[in-house]
């Protein structure tokens, strides 16, 4: 008889078998197909009535203009905060998508500064 893996879906909390979650790259994605259609599907709702970007607008985050914006929003609450460019919202998302992890990086950068 074959054992059956179980994991917590991040989202609902519970316990379940692991084939009731998606695969990615480095596995299973953290939340279980339930949660993840229901996800899906607020975002979708949302995304579609955004307000698109004006032509030749800047990022929100750097300022740059010459950048393809993506549509950035907070992932557990789906609120927009804005366009961003590529660049931002990969950094963003790498430093944990919050304030506390950029704040982080800032004061790593300022303490370790070759300028004085």
């Amino acid at each position: 008889m074959g054992v059956s893996v179980i994991k917590v879906c991040k989202i609902c909390k519970k316990e379940k078998l692991l084939n009731e979650f998606y695969s990615n790259g480095s596995g299973t994605r953290p939340e279980c197909k339930a949660c993840q259609s229901i996800y899906l599907k607020q975002y979708n709702r949302i995304k579609k009535n955004r307000t698109l970007p004006k032509l030749g607008q800047a990022c929100a985050c750097c300022g740059k203009t010459d950048k393809k914006l993506t549509w950035d929003h907070d992932h557990k609450t789906l609120k927009e905060r804005g366009w961003i460019c590529n660049s931002c919202n990969l950094g963003i998302g790498k430093l944990g998508d919050n304030a506390e992890g950029v704040l982080k990086a800032y004061n790593y950068l300022i303490k370790n500064s070759t300028l004085e």
